[in-house]
C-alpha cells in the first residue's frame, strides 16, 4: 500500500511518502523537510507567534499536494512536543484543517516513543535482550527500553536540542556543557540499562546528522554504527566550531547550532548505559507513522475534500 506522514515537530516539520509490502518493508517514495522550528516560540514564550503558525501552515499546504499528485489517501499527522506545549496549538490544528485538509493529532511523548520503537525493530536486529533506544527532538528526549518482540519501559523527558539550546552559552561552553551534562544525567535510566543491555540505538534528526559528518557507511544498506569513543571526538570538534565553521562541514543552519547539545545527550545516555557502540538505523517518528497506517489503515486519516 501506498502511506504518507507527517511529523511536525520542535525543529523541523517532515513529510515522507513510501510503499509498504505485506512484510512491513517500506520503500521511500518521496521525503520532504520544512526548516519551522515551532519550538524557538514556544520553548520561549509558551505560543506559536504569527511568522511561525503561517509558515507551519504553508509547509502542510505543501505537503497536502505532495499527497495529492501521488494519489495517497492513507496517512497520518501527528505533532510533537512544541504543539503539545503551546499554549495555542490548538490554532495550528484547526487552521491545518482549514488550509490543507489535514487531520493534526497531537501525541504525548510515550505514544511518539513507541512509533520511533515500532521503526527501529524494522532496521535493527534486535533479539531477546532489552536494548535501549534513545530519541531526541527537538521539544523532547523519549528513552525507552525494548526488545524484538516487547517495549519494557518508557519515558519522556524536556530535554530535546532546541530546548537545550537555553543552556548553551558560546561565552562559556565549558558551563553549559556540564548544565546539560547534569540534566541528562539525572535521567532515571531504567535498571536493566545499566547491566545487560543487547545494545544502545540513536534516532532523530541529529544521530542522522552525526552519522553523515562522519560519513559513516551502514553495515547493511540502512543502519550505520558510530562508536562511543568517535562520538566523543566529534563532541570535542563540535565545541571548539563556531557556527560557520559547522555550516562548512556541509550541517544545515538549523541542525549546526543543535548538534552539539543533542550528541552530548546521547554521549552521556551511552555511557550510563555502559555501551561502547551507537547504532543509528535513520528511522524516525515518520517511518513509525506510516508502519502505523499500513497496520490499521482501516482507522487511518484520509486528506479532507
Amino acid at each position: 500500500m501506498r502511506a504518507a506522514a507527517i511529523d511536525v515537530g520542535s525543529n523541523a516539520i517532515r513529510f515522507l511518502a513510501a510503499e509498504v509490502d505485506e512484510s512491513g518493508q517500506l520503500e521511500s517514495l518521496l521525503f520532504d523537510r520544512a526548516a519551522v522550528r515551532l519550538g524557538r516560540d514556544v520553548f520561549e514564550h509558551g505560543r506559536i507567534g504569527d511568522e511561525l503558525m503561517d509558515a507551519a501552515v504553508d509547509a502542510l499546504v505543501r505537503f497536502r499536494r505532495r499527497m495529492d499528485e501521488l494519489g495517497i489517501t492513507q496517512y497520518r499527522a501527528v505533532a510533537t512536543s512544541a504543539v503539545r506545549d503551546s499554549a495555542n496549538g490548538t490554532d495550528l490544528i484547526a487552521r491545518t484543517r482549514r488550509a490543507a485538509g489535514i487531520a493534526l493529532e497531537v501525541i504525548d511523548g510515550t505514544e511518539e516513543a513507541e512509533l520511533v520503537v515500532r521503526a527501529v525493530r524494522a532496521r535493527v536486529p534486535m533479539g531477546r535482550e532489552p536494548w535501549l533506544l534513545v530519541d531526541i527532538g527537538g521539544g523532547s528526549v523519549e528513552v525507552t527500553l525494548a526488545d524484538a518482540r516487547r517495549t519494557l519501559k518508557t519515558a519522556s523527558y524536556p530535554l530535546g536540542a532546541v530546548r537545550l539550546l537555553e543552556h548553551y552559552d558560546a561565552g562559556d561552553a565549558a558551563g553549559a556543557r556540564r548544565v546539560i551534562e547534569a540534566q541528562v544525567d539525572a535521567i532515571p535510566l531504567p535498571d536493566e540499562a545499566g547491566r545487560a543491555v543487547g545494545g544502545f540505538v540513536a534516532t532523530g534528526g541529529n544521530a542522522d546528522a552525526l552519522a553523515d559528518l562522519l560519513e559513516l557507511e551502514p553495515d547493511d544498506g540502512a543502519t550505520a554504527r558510530l562508536s562511543l569513543e568517535s562520538l566523543c571526538e566529534t563532541i570535542e570538534r563540535l565545541a571548539a566550531a563556531s557556527i560557520e565553521e559547522r555550516l562548512s562541514w556541509g550541517l544545515r543552519p538549523d541542525r549546526a547550532d543543535v548538534i552539539l547539545p543533542a550528541a552530548i545527550v546521547y554521549q552521556r545516555l551511552c555511557t550510563r548505559a555502559r555501551c561502547d557502540e551507537i547504532w543509528i538505523p535513520r528511522v524516525g517518528v515518520r517511518e513509525g507513522v506510516i508502519l502505523d497506517v499500513a497496520k490499521h489503515r482501516s482507522v487511518a486519516g484520509t486528506p479532507d475534500s
